[in-house]
């Protein structure tokens, strides 16, 4: 074998594995790769970080999928999935959050402090349907409130205008 012909083989092998490598480090930049973690601190770890992952949590009976994908920005973007609503749970519920996602663009110099249970917190941030349900779901709940609370507002109104 020649020296030309060495050179030529080496090329056909080493120049495929060179854009095999550029290709998957692409790809995890862009979040196509997510690190699948299997506890909270690997999250809670990746998210102080803005790094790449996902994560599956029960809470309250409740399913979320969890996926932090790379940024170069300032702002770290989340999606928060409400897989699955608690079994036995309002059908009203099931219909307005479940299979839910939404977006969120965090500042980093938030997420250092931030905590998975915490991202509650962070819901200005955030964008889509399962905010939207949530929102939709807490002025139900006022509403009630307030309609529960009627007679009450209504005296406490009279006497406030009373001393006006």
């Amino acid at each position: 074998m020649e020296k030309g012909d060495f050179a030529i083989k080496t090329k056909k092998f080493v120049l495929p594995l060179l854009l095999l490598v550029i290709i998957i480090i692409i790809l995890f930049y862009l979040g196509i790769y997510q690190k699948t973690c299997l506890d909270e601190s690997c999250f809670e770890k990746a998210l102080s970080k803005c790094s790449s992952a996902q994560y599956v949590k029960q809470r309250n009976n409740n399913l979320y999928v969890y996926t932090i994908f790379n940024s170069f920005k300032e702002d770290c973007n989340i999606n928060i999935k409400l897989e699955k609503i608690a079994p036995g749970s309002d059908p009203d519920l099931v219909k307005l959050l479940e299979g839910k996602s939404m977006q969120c663009k965090i500042p980093k110099d938030i997420l250092s402090s931030t905590y998975l249970d915490n991202l509650d917190n962070t819901l200005q941030y955030c964008h889509g349907e399962l905010k939207e349900g949530i929102l939709e779901l807490i002025i139900k709940k006022m509403y009630t409130l307030i309609i529960e609370n009627l007679d009450e507002i209504k005296k406490e109104s009279k006497e406030f205008l009373k001393e006006v």
